[in-house]
């Protein structure tokens, strides 16, 4: 993937985040922005299965029936969460280690 030169607005907003650090960066954009975002959507998404499903096969869509639901709910919580980590922090690295080479490009110009 070729990397895009920054101008000097987008080097000067860069240097700024940049500034913060980037556990900063990876923490905030990647793990709450774009993990949390990921985990409310995965979350929403398997909702709007549950109701196809039910819809499909005609049969009552229940959020929770009993204990066993409830527990089904609150693993499936932790697993959304922990994938909207892994997510975001992959993201976050992605994403640092893409602009950081646009930055350094256009400095080099």
């Amino acid at each position: 993937m070729k990397n895009k030169h920054m101008n000097k607005k987008q080097k000067e907003e860069w240097a700024k985040v940049r500034a913060k650090g980037r556990k900063r960066y990876i923490l905030v954009n990647g793990i709450l922005i774009m993990g949390g975002a990921f985990a409310i959507t995965m979350f929403i998404g398997t909702q709007f299965i549950g109701l196809l499903q039910a819809y499909w096969f005609n049969t009552p869509y229940v959020l929770i029936d009993s204990t066993r639901d409830v527990l089904s709910g609150i693993i499936g919580g932790v697993i959304f969460v922990i994938g909207g980590v892994i997510f975001g922090w992959l993201m976050g690295v992605m994403n640092w280690s893409a602009k950081e080479s646009a930055y350094r490009q256009s400095e080099d110009d």
